[in-house]
């Protein structure tokens, strides 16, 4: 039975875990089996009650991971071991932290995920501010949104100039009531932009 459980886990590339009411993924480290999922893709976390994550837990166990869903949480900050150290997952290409308990997106909450193609910040009830180097580590960053972060400030002038490929930007239904054109620059041919 353990050699045919290992060996789905082997192979599996989608996991689904939303809708649960999981508080915390992993532990002390002396209660912790080393789970491998090393072809997983695509990790669905969502709408659970995650506050934590432990550092670096999901780049040991999952280092092909390129799509990460931990919308609707009650995570206060990016976690730990995703971006800002060496066990960052390299190959995340989507991450999605709508909804979440975030206040602060700090310079290095991102550091790491060079290769993160669109970055979900969306309906984040408690986002008030973006460091001005936020998104300093996303040179591929294609896809953002912001939207209905409603108390979201102005976003810092020069913010987007780290990446150049961006090519859609959603900043709708925010609480702004004026838009300076070096808040959103003119760094790159945007595809999409929607205020």
């Amino acid at each position: 039975m353990f050699n045919y459980i290992h060996l789905v886990l082997l192979y599996l590339q989608v996991l689904a875990l939303s809708q649960n009411v999981l508080y915390t993924l992993g532990g002390p480290a002396q209660h912790q089996d080393n789970i491998s999922l090393p072809s997983l893709l695509e990790l669905d976390l969502s709408d659970n009650l995650l506050v934590e994550i432990q550092d670096g837990l999901l780049a040991r166990g999952c280092p092909a991971l390129r799509r990460l869903d931990l919308s609707y949480n009650k995570l206060t900050t990016v976690p730990g071991g995703l971006a800002g150290d060496s066990d960052a997952i390299s190959n995340l290409s989507e991450l999605v932290m709508s909804g979440n308990m975030i206040r602060y997106l700090e310079a290095g909450s991102l550091a790491g995920l060079g290769r993160l193609s669109a970055l979900h910040l969306n309906n984040m009830p408690v986002l008030a501010a973006l460091s001005p180097d936020a998104l300093a580590a996303l040179p591929r960053l294609e896809f953002l949104t912001l939207a209905n972060s409603r108390r979201l400030a102005p976003v810092p002038p020069g913010l987007f100039q780290p990446t150049p490929g961006l090519r859609r930007l959603d900043l709708s239904q925010l609480a702004w009531n004026s838009l300076h054109p070096d808040q959103v620059g003119i760094y790159h041919f945007m595809a999409c932009c929607r205020l």
